[in-house]
């Protein structure tokens, strides 16, 4: 195995076939796997494009792939997780991180039994309804601060931009 000796990555616009932002390296002497990452110098309008991965090895043979993808904007990408889980609200809180590619109009967070009775309520503030990547805590407890049992619960993650809405359940266990 000779290994990648050189890699490039260019990325062009579909339409024009204008190349937009590219990047190389050489002089590696990788034989195992090799973690590249780029970031475009400049801001990619939307449109499609064309993203192609050159890599060399020390004998000059030639590896290629295309990789064509659709910058817009204007869609709205969420996500969200939580830790620890299970958690002990008598020693820990957990914590919700998520992250929202755009500005929203709103960001909520329900706490729901398995009988699905509301037992926790998060509204977003100015703040976490940005872009960006944000968290929240929750400290175990229901609304009026009495505790839960242990149990299962489900969060029920929402966020509105418009006429956009997009929704992530997530369970989360109470373990005394």
């Amino acid at each position: 195995d000779s290994g990648i000796s050189t890699w490039s990555i260019t990325i062009q616009k579909q339409d024009s076939l204008s190349v937009v932002d590219s990047t190389e390296a050489g002089g590696l002497n990788s034989t195992s796997n090799l973690l590249i990452a780029f970031n475009p110098e400049s801001t990619l309008d939307d449109a499609a494009y064309k993203a192609t991965f050159l890599a060399i090895d020390k004998s000059g043979n030639k590896r290629s792939r295309i990789l064509l993808f659709n910058v817009n904007s204007s869609s709205l990408f969420f996500d969200i997780l939580n830790a620890p889980n299970p958690f002990n609200p008598d020693i820990e809180m957990v914590k919700f991180g998520f992250s929202l590619s755009k500005p929203v109009d709103s960001f909520d967070i329900h706490i729901l039994s398995l009988r699905r009775d509301r037992v926790w309520r998060y509204r977003g503030n100015s703040t976490d309804r940005q872009a960006g990547y944000h968290t929240v805590v929750w400290d175990g407890k229901r609304d009026d601060g009495r505790d839960l049992p242990n149990g299962v619960y489900y969060a029920y993650c929402i966020v509105k931009s418009g006429n956009t809405t997009k929704k992530k359940r997530l369970k989360i266990a109470i373990l005394r």
